[in-house]
């Protein structure tokens, strides 16, 4: 059945109207999904440009794995990227510090090895007295210690430093152990003297006796030999009084 010339026509426009109206919705998002990628790229844009801001400040050595935002915050806010990124949805310039700054801190492992490389190379070992300056200067003298993170060298040098220390009052207290066992075996000796050595006894009169003896040798000085000798009588001379005081 033909359909009426009126109907047809009416069909007709609505199919038209529809497929422009199809067409217009499509070429709508077209346009509005254009300028969303528009506007992604440019964030994403004045991101890399914020990023590449706090490089440089970390190539200067202003910006370490220690900083602070708070300390950096004059000089951050000062630069127009700072700006730029107050403008846009997304990160913040303090997301994207501390994002940095944890990579930077993360790297300290990778930072370790490099100084402790270099330190080998050069033959160098960090005492209780080696300044920061002079340990800088031993890593940056390398030209993969350009490489290193301030903050990680300043935290690789403390802990350098705290074994040192930690080193060499260990090797006090062995000094001191060995000092208290020679003293022991110095008065052992002394002990086993004939005849008996007492609170009179001059030192004169027992030197020759035990100067062969091992227990006399591997004390390091004469003037140590004496201390423990006059030490070793004035125990005798305390224990004798007790015993009077008791009696």
């Amino acid at each position: 059945m033909t359909l009426p010339y009126k109907v047809w026509i009416k069909r007709m426009r609505s199919l038209f109207l529809k497929s422009i109206y199809v067409q217009a919705e499509k070429e709508h998002a077209e346009i509005k999904e254009a300028e969303e990628r528009r506007i992604k790229r440019q964030e994403r844009k004045v991101r890399e440009d914020f990023t590449k801001f706090l490089q440089e400040l970390h190539k200067k050595g202003e910006l370490t794995s220690m900083s602070l935002w708070s300390s950096l915050y004059p000089v951050i806010s000062s630069d127009p990227r700072f700006d730029a990124m107050l403008t846009q949805d997304g990160s913040t310039p303090l997301d994207l510090f501390k994002f940095y700054v944890e990579d930077l801190k993360e790297q300290y492992g990778q930072d370790r090895r490099v100084i402790k490389d270099i330190l080998n190379d050069q033959k160098k070992v960090v005492q209780v007295d080696t300044t920061y300056e002079e340990f800088s200067k031993w890593v940056t003298s390398a030209e993969k210690g350009m490489l290193v993170d301030h903050g990680n060298m300043k935290l690789c040098y403390n802990s350098l430093v705290e074994k040192a220390e930690s080193k060499e009052r260990e090797a006090e207290r062995e000094e001191a152990r060995k000092k208290r066992r020679q003293e022991s075996e110095f008065r052992h000796l002394l002990r086993a003297q004939q005849p008996v050595v007492d609170a009179n006894t001059e030192w004169s009169a027992v030197r020759g006796k035990i100067e062969k003896e091992k227990a006399f040798l591997v004390i390091e000085s004469e003037e140590l030999r004496i201390k423990y000798f006059e030490e070793y009588k004035r125990s005798l001379s305390e224990a004798c009084t007790h015993h009077h005081s008791v009696s």
